[in-house]
């Protein structure tokens, strides 16, 4: 329990957040920091907690993030590059 909120139920909203604004989306170059850190602060202010997307080694040679709310794992996202169209394209992983 995190202040009255199971683990459980806030992964499955911050993830239900964070799917609808990133899962399939196109994101230009220059715009994917500002555009993750954006959801972080979105999920801040909608659940209360601290949010931070972490890439560690193993994350990075996979190309993938993860959204810690709480120093908890909520969601996990591969984020691949298009050369043809100049944009990362952000794809749920499912664990």
């Amino acid at each position: 329990m995190i202040e009255n909120v199971s683990v459980d139920e806030l992964a499955g909203r911050v993830s239900s957040t964070v799917r609808e604004k990133l899962n399939k989306k196109k994101i230009p170059l220059e715009n994917l920091n500002y555009f993750l850190e954006d959801i972080a602060n979105q999920i801040k202010d909608i659940e209360g907690f601290k949010a931070k997307w972490a890439f560690d080694k193993e994350a990075f040679l996979k190309h993938e993030t993860t959204l810690f709310v709480k120093s908890l794992a909520m969601c996990t996202y591969q984020i691949k590059f298009d050369n043809n169209k100049n944009v990362f394209i952000a794809t749920e992983v499912r664990k």
